[in-house]
C-alpha cells in the first residue's frame, strides 16, 4: 500500500505544461548521419537453412551422441584439452557442458595431484591454462616457470600453436602477474612478424534486445535530438542511466571539457553496462537464488564498474573521430587531449593502457563458487569482450559495412559450415 501511494504522489507531480515562451515547435533538430541498415528485415526473413529438417536432427543426435563417446574414450590428458578446445570453438559448447566440466575436474585435478601424465610443452601448458581459467578454476601462473628464465625461450618462436595458446591465455592474467604480461608481449612481438550463445538462453537474448533498442533510443534522445529543456524532463524516467546521460548532455550544451577523471566517473554510468547487467540478474535467477546472486554482487560491485568501463573505453576508441567531426560532446579521448595537452595517438595509447589494466581486474572475478553465479560473470563478461571485439576495427556498430565487421557476422549468422554428413540407416 505504501509502495502504491509513493507511485500515485509520484505520478500526480509530473506534470506536463505547453509554454509557448520555452518551447519552439520548429526547433532545427541536429542529425548524425547515420547510414541506413545493410540488413534488411526481407533479408532476414529470406535466411533459410537446409539442415532444419527432421533428418538432420536425427543425424545431429547421433552425431551428439557419437562425441559424447569420444569424450569418454579420451584418457590422454592433451587429447581432453584439445577435445574440450576444438568442441568451444566449434560453438557446440552448451551441448556437452556436462562432459565439458569432468573433463576439466580431472584436469585440474591432476596439476593438484602432480599427476600429469603428459609431456610438459608449451601449447600443452598455456592450452590447459587457458581452458582452466577461462572455466572459473585457480591455476597460478607459476605454470609458465619452466619456460621462461628472463626470456621466453627462442626455441619456442617456431611453434606457432603454442604462441597462438600463450597469446590467449595472456589475456586472462590478473593484476600483478608480470609473467603472463611477458607472455603477451613475447607471443604478440612473434605473430605480428564474442554473450552466451546457448538455446536453452533464448529468453534471455530477447530480453537483451528489448534492454538494447531501448538504450539506442535513449542513447540519440541525449546525443543528438533532444533540447536541455526536454532532457530535463526526461531525465527522471531511468534513474542513474539517465542522469549519467544528461549529465554529458548538459557538459556539451555549456561546452564543458571535464577532466579524464571526471568523465569517467560518470561515463561508466553513461556506457549502459549498469542496466544490462540488471536486466541480465533478473532473467536468470530464479526465487532460490536471488539472494545467493544479490550477496555476490554487494561484494563484487567493482565487477560491474569494470566491465562498464570497458564498454565506455572501447566505444570511445571507435567512435571518437566521427564524433569530434559532427561536434558531439568530448569522449574520454578528447578529455585526456585537452587536459595534458597531448596528441590524439598519446591519449589513445592511454586509454588502450586504462582497458588492458580493466581486463585484469575483471579476469580476477571470472571464477566464483556456484554455477548461477559463474552463469552471471559469464554473461557480464561476454559483454565486455562483445563490446570490445565490435569496436576494435573502430565503429563496428554505427559504420554496419566495414569490412572486418561484416565479414564476421557473414561468417557468424549467414554462412554456415559445410557439413559432410556420414552415411546413416535409419
Amino acid at each position: 500500500m505504501e509502495y502504491k501511494q509513493q507511485v500515485q504522489v509520484e505520478e500526480n507531480s509530473l506534470q506536463c505544461q505547453n509554454n509557448s515562451e520555452d518551447i519552439d515547435t520548429r526547433q532545427e533538430r541536429r542529425s548524425a548521419n547515420y547510414k541506413p541498415n545493410i540488413w534488411k528485415y526481407d533479408f532476414l526473413q529470406s535466411l533459410s537453412s537446409e539442415y532444419d529438417e527432421e533428418q538432420y536432427r536425427r543425424v545431429t543426435e547421433k552425431l551428439r551422441e557419437e562425441v559424447k563417446s569420444i569424450f569418454v574414450e579420451a584418457v590422454d590428458l592433451l587429447a581432453k584439452l584439445k577435445l574440450v578446445d576444438s568442441v568451444i570453438k566449434l560453438g557446440l559448447g552448451s551441448y556437452f557442458e556436462e562432459e565439458i566440466k569432468q573433463s576439466l575436474d580431472i584436469i585440474a585435478a591432476s596439476i593438484k595431484n602432480k599427476n600429469l601424465n603428459v609431456e610438459e610443452n608449451l601449447y600443452c601448458t598455456a592450452l590447459r591454462f587457458k581452458l582452466l581459467r577461462l572455466h572459473g578454476y585457480e591455476v597460478s601462473q607459476g605454470v609458465f616457470n619452466g619456460f621462461f628464465d628472463g626470456t621466453f625461450d627462442k626455441s619456442k618462436r617456431t611453434d606457432v600453436r603454442a604462441l597462438i595458446e600463450l597469446f590467449e591465455a595472456s589475456h586472462l592474467a590478473y593484476e600483478g602477474e608480470a609473467t603472463l604480461d611477458d607472455a603477451k608481449a613475447f607471443s604478440a612481438r612473434i605473430l605480428s612478424v564474442g554473450l552466451v550463445f546457448e538455446p536453452k538462453y533464448s529468453s534471455f537474448r530477447k530480453w537483451l534486445t528489448k534492454v538494447i533498442i531501448m538504450i539506442l533510443i535513449i542513447d540519440d534522445v541525449y546525443d543528438v535530438y533532444g533540447s536541455l529543456h526536454e532532457l530535463q524532463q526526461f531525465t527522471k524516467a531511468w534513474a542513474d542511466f539517465c542522469k549519467a546521460m544528461f549529465m554529458e548532455a548538459k557538459w556539451f550544451n555549456e561546452g564543458y571539457t571535464p577532466s579524464l577523471q571526471e568523465y569517467l566517473s560518470n561515463a561508466w554510468v553513461s556506457s549502459s553496462g549498469t542496466v544490462i547487467s540488471a536486466h541480465s540478474f533478473f532473467s536468470i535467477m530464479t526465487e532460490l537464488e536471488t539472494e545467493e546472486i544479490s550477496n555476490f554482487l554487494e561484494k563484487n560491485q567493482d565487477l560491474v564498474y569494470n566491465i562498464s568501463l570497458i564498454i565506455r573505453l572501447c566505444n570511445d576508441l571507435g567512435t571518437s573521430v566521427a564524433e569530434q567531426e559532427r561536434g558531439d560532446a568530448a569522449s574520454s579521448v578528447v578529455c585526456y587531449m585537452r587536459e595534458v595537452n597531448v596528441s590524439e595517438e598519446v591519449a589513445r595509447n592511454h586509454i588502450n593502457n586504462i582497458i588492458k589494466k580493466t581486463w585484469k581486474k575483471i579476469n580476477g572475478h571470472c571464477f566464483a563458487k556456484s554455477p548461477t553465479v559463474q552463469l552471471l560473470v559469464n554473461i557480464n563478461t561476454n559483454m565486455a569482450r562483445g563490446v570490445h571485439n565490435l569496436y576494435q576495427h573502430g565503429d563496428g556498430f554505427g559504420v554496419q559495412d566495414r569490412h572486418e565487421n561484416k565479414k564476421q557476422i557473414l561468417t557468424l549468422l549467414v554462412e554456415p559450415f559445410k557439413l559432410h554428413l556420414p552415411e546413416f540407416s535409419f
